[in-house]
């Protein structure tokens, strides 16, 4: 499923097997401006190079991912990280709930960055500047980025983090806990 220029919808019920993308947001062409108010739940991830994929996400909006099944948990989620990438006002809410292991692990790495060819660079890493956690209140998990560079503008908040440390929360980021 690709999706470009300004969507508002519900991507829910599918199954998305064997494909480089299952699910992929924007693109870099100029001219186009992608703006998203898009919810991605109840799917079913098989065997997909890049189940969730942000190649561009200049217009602004808001992407929630819940409920869905992954096969393949590391790498998951994908941001485009080229030059030509912008994530303005780009608001992007995961639950980490499906990504769990097991009782109380949550699986490393579902989150990467790297170029149009890369599945896990990991680039994201080196812009994480700090996560913060309200766990006495909505148990959501923000992901602090860098104002500069390619990620300048883009939230990451993780939902559902209220049973994991923090250094499990920059794992799944692909990051290491300061």
């Amino acid at each position: 499923i690709s999706i470009v220029d300004e969507v508002g919808a519900t991507i829910s019920g599918n199954t998305l097997a064997n494909n480089i993308y299952g699910v992929s947001f924007g693109s870099t062409w100029s001219g186009w401006v992608d703006e998203f108010n898009v919810s991605v739940s109840a799917n079913t991830f098989l065997g997909n190079t890049k189940a969730i994929a942000f190649n561009d996400f200049d217009g602004g909006g808001l992407v929630i991912i819940t409920g869905n099944t992954f096969n393949q948990k590391t790498g998951a989620i994908w941001f485009n990280s080229e030059a030509a990438a912008h994530y303005t006002g780009a608001v992007v809410i995961i639950d980490v709930g499906q990504f769990s292991t097991g009782t109380g692990v949550l699986a490393d790495k579902v989150v990467f960055s790297g170029s149009a060819g890369d599945h896990v660079s990991n680039v994201i890493d080196d812009q994480i500047g700090t996560i913060s956690v309200d766990r006495a209140g909505t148990g959501t998990a923000t992901a602090n980025l860098s104002s500069s560079g390619v990620f300048a503008g883009l939230t990451i908040r993780l939902t559902g983090t209220n049973d994991y440390a923090i250094a499990e929360l920059y794992g799944f980021l692909g990051a290491v806990a300061p």
